[in-house]
């Protein structure tokens, strides 16, 4: 099949790296965070410790980042048998591909930013407080949706002030990180 004048075809940038746990530290992590993506396995978090920082520190020409994906793991190409293979192995030869598709990079870049909406909500969770019946005056409303408070499961902020808890939360992770009253910094 032809290409059309001028068009670019792909170009990928493949790369063996070899892993190995030390022989009495058969438990040790490999160090990294994948997702599935279309066949392949796409890193997206480094631990601070592990195999793989190892790896990049002695081979700053063949570092592994973020964003890049593992083609094959001990001749596995199926993303669930690399999976396994990380999972039970002490030694791992991989296929690293430093460039994605545009469909890898959506896919990548759509996880990373909803995991991090995860951990933003779950910080912002174990910040707030459920606020108690005596809290809740009899005819309270809640600042943010102007509904009653009755029967509502709600929260207070760290500054005092109460809301309901779904109210809140969608404040908080989608708006602004401060109180929607007194604009004092939540997290």
């Amino acid at each position: 099949m032809c290409c059309p004048v001028g068009a670019r075809l792909p170009t990928f940038d493949f790369f063996e790296v070899l892993l190995q746990r030390s022989d009495h530290e058969s438990s040790e992590a490999f160090g990294l965070k994948v997702l599935c993506c279309d066949g392949l396995l796409i890193m997206y978090a480094e631990q601070d410790n592990g195999i793989l920082q190892r790896w990049n520190c002695d081979h700053p020409t063949k570092k592994i980042r973020e964003g890049y994906a593992i083609s094959s793991v001990n001749g596995k190409e199926d993303s669930q048998a690399m999976l396994a293979e990380f999972q039970s192995a002490t030694r791992i030869r991989m296929t690293v591909v430093s460039r994605l598709t545009p469909l890898q990079k959506r896919t990548f870049y759509s996880t990373i930013r909803a995991e991090r909406e995860m951990k933003k909500a779950n910080d912002i969770a174990q910040m707030l407080i459920p606020a108690t019946a005596a809290q809740i005056s009899g005819d309270a409303a809640c600042s943010i949706c102007l509904d009653d408070m009755k029967e509502i499961e709600a929260v207070c902020l760290p500054c005092g002030h109460i809301f309901h808890t779904e109210c809140a939360m969608k404040w908080l992770t989608k708006r602004s990180q401060c109180c929607p009253l007194c604009k004092r910094q939540v997290t």
